[in-house]
């Protein structure tokens, strides 16, 4: 499991989260969490998470679990987070990336 935290100081912790799939049989579970804040997780590639939405809501200070598809691709896929309260997308020190890699 992997976890995002997105700050009101517009901050996406860490910038890079690895989720291991066991292609075929398991993806992996994101947690996206919002402190002092709500959010909006934008995913552009809908083949990433197992319900095929590209769109994640994340209550002011809550929490949002999402499975990835037992069949994600592979690699490094940027997505945004945007902060509701500030009306701006929030970034890491880079744009956030998720990397799906298979479990060995």
């Amino acid at each position: 499991m992997a976890t995002v935290i997105i700050t009101n100081k517009h901050n996406v912790v860490p910038a890079y989260v690895v989720v291991q799939i066991e292609r075929g049989k398991k993806g992996g579970k994101i947690t996206f969490k919002a402190v002092e804040c709500s959010a909006v997780a934008f995913i552009p590639n809908e083949n990433i998470l197992a319900n095929k939405k590209r769109v994640v809501l994340i209550s002011k200070n809550g929490k949002t679990d999402v499975q990835v598809d037992k069949n994600a691709p592979l690699g490094e896929h940027p997505y945004a987070m945007f902060c509701v309260e500030a009306n701006d997308f929030a970034v890491g020190r880079s744009h956030p990336v998720i990397i799906i890699d298979e479990d060995d």
